[in-house]
């Protein structure tokens, strides 16, 4: 994923959370506006497999902005905000945590893979049903007529919703929140809880759908969906999501930042500084005057004497005790 993060990574969307949030609020009014009209506006952008292979094709992307079911109506407003607000301070933290890019792969992932259940599930609709009718593309995208619309409000964001959460304990595993406001409680044991919500939703699918209901069909195909973008997200970055290493490559990336600013700053003012004249490989390099150098770049022959307050490092990928400067720690060429 680091490969793709270098090619497409400046096309990831920052602050992604706050986006979907504003998503939600958008299909909460239309929800308001379906409620007082007394018009199903909802039904206009659901995700419909049967409707968007008759032309309607914004639904692959308009059933993001419909709000989970259970928060329709006016009742339902004070859940909604709870839900906005939790799901955008825990989504802010991911994305700092993972990085922009990671955080879009995960996110998309879940609405990509939710679109895909959604056709797999029209799919085996259409031959669960096709004792009724004859095998045809026309009766195919006909399947909606059974009156089996209004079933597409499962594939809706509610679990991806419960995915960023169940991310976020898996990251944060003994951070302490505030569950319910003022119960205190380890992470960890919230994300027990929303794995063992995904699979009793999952058995209550496979449950109803044994006994001949097409929502059970609806809620495997969309709980599937979550718990394969959460596996397959997990098992590519199992080691790359490490709290105290992000801690730490945060605060080299403050001291690298404040590193390049200090030799810009030594480089306008001098033509040429030491470092500059003598090559890194040069017998003798780490002389300087009457003194010996504690440390040297192995690529720029910065020594701590050029600049007290830059930080070396040992590079463990390179073959040999190569030491870099925090400018050259993350971009030299590795030596083997």
């Amino acid at each position: 994923m680091s490969k793709l993060e270098n090619k497409i990574g400046k096309y990831a969307i920052k602050n992604l959370t706050l986006y979907l949030m504003a998503g939600y609020f958008i299909g909460y009014v239309v929800q308001l506006i379906s409620t007082v009209r007394g018009i199903d506006f909802t039904s206009f952008l659901t995700l419909d497999p049967t409707l968007i292979l008759q032309g309607q094709v914004w639904r692959i992307i308009s059933w993001v902005i419909i709000p989970p079911r259970g928060y329709a109506g006016i009742q339902g407003i004070l859940f909604l905000v709870l839900m906005m607000y939790c799901c955008f301070s825990i989504g802010t933290v991911l994305e700092r945590t993972w990085g922009t890019f990671k955080y879009n792969v995960y996110i998309f992932g879940g609405i990509l893979l939710t679109v895909l259940s959604a056709f797999a599930a029209t799919f085996i609709l259409y031959f669960y049903i096709n004792h009724q009718m004859p095998i045809s593309f026309d009766n195919f995208i006909k399947i909606y007529s059974y009156g089996y619309s209004s079933t597409w409000l499962y594939f809706s964001t509610y679990y991806i919703n419960m995915s960023i959460y169940l991310g976020f304990a898996l990251t944060f595993p003994d951070a302490m929140v505030r569950f319910m406001f003022f119960i205190p409680v380890k992470m960890k044991w919230l994300g027990i809880i929303d794995g063992v919500y995904f699979l009793y939703d999952l058995g209550r699918g496979i449950y109803y759908f044994a006994y001949g209901y097409i929502d059970g069909l609806m809620l495997i195909c969309a709980v599937t969906a979550a718990i394969i973008n959460i596996f397959a997200f997990w098992l590519i970055n199992l080691k790359r999501f490490n709290p105290k290493q992000a801690a730490r490559r945060a605060k080299f990336q403050r001291e690298y930042n404040a590193g390049a600013n200090y030799a810009n700053s030594r480089n306008t003012t001098q033509n040429k500084s030491f470092y500059s004249q003598r090559s890194p490989e040069t017998p003798g390099a780490r002389m300087r005057g009457a003194g010996i150098t504690k440390h040297k770049c192995a690529v720029c022959g910065q020594s701590e004497q050029d600049n007290p307050n830059l930080e070396f490092r040992f590079c463990s990928k390179c073959n040999g005790a190569y030491e870099y400067c925090q400018n050259h720690l993350f971009s030299h060429e590795h030596k083997v």
